[in-house]
């Protein structure tokens, strides 16, 4: 087997590869596992990805010792081109249908092919007037996902695909691991879970999808859980989950008074900063020094894997609330864009919330700027919520907040 000595991390995916796969990789990286329900059985990883609807960590008690596991919908890895077409608010899927999605898998057998066609010729499927759409060989996905009403389809990959678009559903299996997305998903309220191929007929389905088209109510229902369920961001909270095992942490120290005061006066910086002039470098060292020495207040410098600095977190405590830590970060100008910031801030909720000085918190807050755009997505990407706004004469502000209780796998 090849080195993989340049590689940072890995991901394992195929039923078919070799079991000890995952441990002869992290000899030289971070990996990750992709299973369904536990059908792989060898977890030695850093990560186990389990994408799939009620996920549970029942069938993983084998892990590697400090493996994490990334469990459900909400990590389901969608695709950056499809779900960039995802409107902006959700469909109203009580009009009536005009436009059946057909999805059959990526490789349909004649067989297959032959019970959707008697499916969409049956007399009743065709007096509903819909426009039938193959999902075979689009290059058009999103838009096509972002432009049906109602879907038939095998209950693969594509259905949390037809979910973060709000399509409603009437999902059948053809294959064995498809099984428990179908029936975990019909039993959530996401899609109609058909059954599978062995005990599933044209009539049959033709009568599931003509019940679906009737009833605007039920339309609407798995349209709605189907939309909040998946929303689209599941690969983009796996990036950022690998990439804060990646990040490393130390104290900050007066060693850093130079690399912090330059981080603090980029012009960036002080645009979104509540006070935004620059900090004459005499009062940025008593600043520094008054926090390093303070019990209330505890900084870090973040780096990646190859000891490249990303940013500082700073997290502060007061008398007034000491169960309440108020966050302020910055990232290096030269990493910025690269995804590192929410991965970062990952990495400094775990060390706040396992920190013998922070023990007491139960919760993180950070304010950020109305127009700081990119701050305000990166809470969101590491689990921070919005839980209101603030403004007074010169400023208007977001709150977020991150609750012990919700800390990042």
């Amino acid at each position: 087997m090849p080195s993989f000595g340049d590689l940072d991390a890995a991901v394992v995916d195929g039923y078919g590869l070799p079991p000890d796969l995952p441990g002869r990789l992290r000899t030289d990286a971070r990996v990750m596992v992709i299973d369904d329900g536990g059908r792989r059985r060898n977890y030695d990883a850093d990560w186990v990805l389990d994408q799939n609807f009620a996920a549970s960590p029942a069938p993983y008690h084998d892990i590697a010792e400090g493996c994490v596991l990334l469990l459900g919908a909400e990590f389901a890895l969608l695709r950056g081109e499809v779900t960039s077409a995802r409107p902006d608010r959700r469909p109203d899927r009580r009009q009536p249908p005009r436009r059946l999605l057909v999805s059959l898998g990526a490789d349909p057998g004649p067989a297959l092919r032959e019970l959707a066609a008697r499916v969409i010729d049956s007399p009743s499927v065709r007096s509903l007037g819909m426009d039938v759409v193959p999902f075979a060989g689009l290059a058009d996905v999103g838009p096509t996902l972002a432009s049906v009403d109602m879907a038939l389809a095998a209950a693969g990959s594509t259905i949390w695909e037809l979910c973060a678009f709000g399509v409603p559903t009437v999902a059948f299996c053809v294959a064995e691991n498809q099984e428990v997305v179908a029936r975990r998903a019909g039993e959530a309220g996401l899609l109609i879970d058909a059954g599978d191929l062995r005990n599933v007929d044209a009539d049959g389905l033709a009568s599931r999808v003509c019940d679906l088209a009737g009833d605007p109510s039920l339309r609407d229902r798995l349209s709605a859980h189907g939309w909040s369920t998946i929303d689209g961001k599941g690969a983009d909270r796996v990036a950022t989950v690998v990439r804060s095992g990646l990040v490393q942490y130390r104290p900050a120290g007066l060693g850093d008074t130079m690399l912090l005061w330059d981080w603090t006066n980029d012009p960036d910086t002080r645009r979104v900063s509540f006070h935004p002039d620059p900090v004459p470098l005499e009062d940025h060292e008593r600043w520094l020094a008054a926090k390093l020495e303070s019990p209330e207040s505890i900084i870090w410098i973040a780096s990646d894997h190859r000891g490249s600095p990303l940013g500082q977190i700073r997290v502060d405590t007061s008398e007034i609330d000491r169960r309440v830590g108020r966050l302020a970060y910055s990232i290096a100008k030269q990493q910025r864009g690269k995804g590192w910031a929410s991965a970062m801030l990952v990495g400094a909720v775990q060390l706040c919330f396992a920190s013998d000085e922070l023990s007491r918190l139960d919760a993180i807050e950070a304010l950020v700027m109305e127009d700081n755009e990119a701050s305000w997505r990166s809470l969101a990407g590491a689990g921070f919520i919005r839980i209101g706004d603030g403004s007074d004469s010169e400023h208007t502000w977001r709150t977020y907040r991150i609750e012990r209780s919700a800390r990042s796998r």
